[in-house]
């Protein structure tokens, strides 16, 4: 009965109440867990020395994030921890595996030298600082992991880990929603 009074109430020319266009908003909550799962797969070709160098990323990470309240300030405070870390890296000096469930697998490519950064990164907490707009104002963890890396995993990711980088690339992350309306079916890339 209730499929054919829907169809007696549209036929009737009575408004639909679905709008034809939304915008989607990021909105922070306070007081809230969740776990986000993220894959990213990169492909590339450097050319070093006239010659084609092909390489090859793939990372997967799950992450818990977990909201407190917010200050006098409006500020919010978001703790991230990563709970899963899988990465795979194809490079011309060999292949490299890392997979949080088994850590210490090590194999015998030159890029081994990463290992105990992401051994590291799984025992970090990152803490982003929202404004009440909840933009991001400030990215706070410990560098002092950094120390603990050999001096040519240091150089290979120092840029990475300052300050600005860091609340650089959360605001992207942030923005990976369209600015426009949307309708039914919408797509899009960032």
């Amino acid at each position: 009965a209730l499929p054919i009074l829907v169809v007696a109430v549209l036929g009737a020319g009575w408004p639909v109440v679905c709008p034809a266009q939304v915008k989607l908003v990021r909105q922070l909550k306070e007081n809230h867990e969740s776990t986000v799962e993220t894959s990213v797969k990169i492909a590339q070709t450097l050319k070093i020395a006239g010659m084609n160098q092909q390489s090859a990323n793939e990372t997967r990470r799950v992450v818990r994030t977990k909201s407190g309240k917010r200050d006098d300030l409006g500020r919010l405070r978001i703790d991230e921890k990563i709970q899963e870390l899988e990465a795979h890296i194809e490079a011309p000096t060999g292949t490299y595996d890392f997979n949080s469930k088994s850590p210490d697998a090590a194999g015998t490519s030159p890029l081994e030298a990463v290992r105990p950064l992401h051994k590291a990164l799984l025992q970090q907490t990152v803490t982003m600082v929202h404004d009440k707009d909840d933009s991001i104002v400030d990215v706070e963890f410990d560098q002092q992991f950094l120390n603990n890396l050999a001096a040519e995993v240091q150089t290979l990711v120092k840029d990475q880990f300052q300050k600005d980088n860091l609340k650089r690339a959360a605001k992207q992350a942030a923005d990976r929603l369209p600015t426009g309306l949307l309708q039914k079916g919408s797509t899009w890339e960032r």
